[in-house]
């Protein structure tokens, strides 16, 4: 992953951003890596796709299951 922050999760490369630049809370050029040394990260997937997600905190934890609800 060329150019990207990268973190191995469970024997994967996983791109990993700031999720305050991806919601546009704070300005690119503020949200380098290079000087964090630990963070906390979040990696959801969808369809065997992932991606890390670095967070200020963690509140809680929970596992969720989304299913589509049948047409009648």
């Amino acid at each position: 992953m060329e150019g990207r922050d990268t973190i191995v999760f469970r024997d994967e490369p996983v791109t990993i951003v700031n999720l305050k630049t991806v919601l546009e809370l704070e300005d690119e050029s503020d949200s380098s890596l290079n000087n964090i040394t630990s963070f906390q990260c979040i990696i959801p997937h969808f369809n065997g796709r992932k991606a890390g997600f670095i967070v200020d905190s963690l509140i809680d934890e929970q596992e969720v299951l989304v299913k589509p609800l049948g047409f009648a």
